[in-house]
């Protein structure tokens, strides 16, 4: 039975911008190992957080669509 999921990622609002692209790659190669086609990626970018993290204010946000085998 092939089920969709949807992953939301925050990721440090530190990262460079290859640091960033490179971190979602990281993400996106171990989503596909695992045998899962990706549907959607959509970076929202900086957005505030609703509660601090770390000393943390804001984080870059990533929303994955992914479908796959169970």
């Amino acid at each position: 039975m092939i089920k969709q999921y949807e992953t939301v990622l925050v990721l440090t609002p530190v990262l460079t911008e290859v640091d960033t692209k490179a971190k979602i790659s990281e993400y996106v190669d171990f989503i596909k190992e695992k045998g899962y086609e990706i549907v959607e990626k959509d970076f929202w970018g900086i957005r505030n957080l609703a509660y601090p993290i770390l000393k943390k204010t804001t984080g870059q946000y990533l929303v994955l669509e992914y479908k796959g085998e169970e």
